[in-house]
């Protein structure tokens, strides 16, 4: 499921929380699921996420969203 949120769909934060997957999850590249869901602008699916616990605090500091988001993804992201 991670790496269908990775590719965008985003909806499906809310089907991983309820399956118990953690709110901080990240994917390999250390990309965690409020990132994604920042990245494609889902603002819906960042709410639940808050609300399980995860924290934006530390989430982009130092770097250009473009930047991050290509660490994320080996071929870069889908949209320029």
């Amino acid at each position: 499921m991670l790496e269908r949120i990775r590719a965008g769909r985003t909806d499906l934060v809310f089907e991983a929380l309820a399956a118990g997957l953690p709110a901080s999850t990240a994917d390999d590249a250390g990309v965690s699921l409020i990132r994604w869901c920042a990245y494609y602008g889902d603002v819906s699916a960042i709410r639940p996420l808050l609300a399980h616990g995860e924290s934006p605090a530390d989430h982009g500091r130092g770097r250009s969203a473009r930047e991050r988001f290509q660490r994320g993804r080996p071929h870069g992201p889908s949209t320029p």
